[in-house]
This record gives structure tokens, C-alpha cells and sequence, in this order.
């Protein structure tokens, strides 16, 4: 699956840094799979299926400013299940964020996606856009022991 479309991955209550004496604002974090990243596989027998992609990311703040921590999580069928990656995007600058996983499912009708999230330690305009963004799953045979 390859996507040309971005994805902005917005400053709110739970990933900006406050100012000094500031509250916090009320934080509802998002669960779930970041839309566009998640794939359906239909497995015949339990096998274990390897997921992996790259996601492109743009910082669109400033040159100069602090660096954006930006991190994968692994969901299958809707559970966490592991940190992935995480890079840092500093002001005006562009990387990519590598996605790998393994992971072994049983014979049946399967999810598997990806939640990004963005931490930023400036408030300065704008925001980490996501894109474009290719992502695959693979199934390799089974282990043999019914996983």
C-alpha cells in the first residue's frame, strides 16, 4: 500500500510543551491506528507475517527549532503490541521513519497497523506533516508450533 496524500500530526494539550506556571490542558491522547496505516491480511494457517514500510516526514516549523520526537507503535487487531522506532525532525528539515515488525498470528482475518505520534518541545507555527507513506505485510511460514 503506498499513499501520496500527507498527514498532519497536530500540536494540542498532549504533545506541546507548556509555558512556565501554564496548566495542562486537558488531554484526550488518540488510540487507535494513524489513519491510512493499517493493512488487512487473510491467513489460511497460522504463519507469521512480516510488516515493514517507511513513512516520509516533514517538519514545517522553523530552521532552528527543537527537534520533534516522532515514534511508531505496532497494533495487531487493535492492541499494542511494540515500539517500533523513533526518530528526531528538527525545524524545516525532512527524514523518513523505517517501520519492521514480525509477527506471529494464527489462521484467520488479521489487522495490522501502525500508530505514529508526534512530541514537540516548540510551540513555534507549524507541524510535522507524514507522507508519502508505503507500507507492506509479508507471510513467511509458521514456526511449526501452532503460533
Amino acid at each position: 500500500m503506498t499513499q501520496r496524500h500527507s498527514l498532519d500530526m497536530t500540536k494540542g494539550g498532549c504533545n506541546e510543551p507548556l509555558l512556565p506556571g501554564e496548566p495542562a490542558p486537558p488531554c484526550v491522547p488518540p488510540v487507535g491506528v494513524t489513519p491510512g496505516l493499517a493493512l488487512t491480511v487473510h491467513l489460511r494457517s497460522a504463519s507469521r507475517v512480516m510488516l515493514s514500510g517507511v513513512i516520509g516526514l516533514a517538519d514545517q516549523q522553523p530552521a532552528g527549532t527543537s527537534p520533534v520526537a516522532v515514534g511508531a507503535t505496532l497494533l495487531v487487531d487493535g492492541s499494542y503490541t511494540e515500539e517500533l522506532q523513533m526518530v528526531n525532525v528538527a525545524g524545516a528539515q525532512r527524514s523518513q521513519l523505517a517501520i519492521q515488525a514480525l509477527a506471529n498470528l494464527k489462521s484467520g482475518t488479521h489487522t495490522l497497523g501502525v500508530r505514529i505520534a508526534a512530541e514537540y518541545s516548540s510551540r513555534a507555527q507549524g507541524d510535522v506533516m507524514l507522507g508519502p507513506l508505503a507500507l507492506d505485510a509479508s507471510a513467511l511460514p509458521s514456526l511449526g508450533d501452532g503460533r
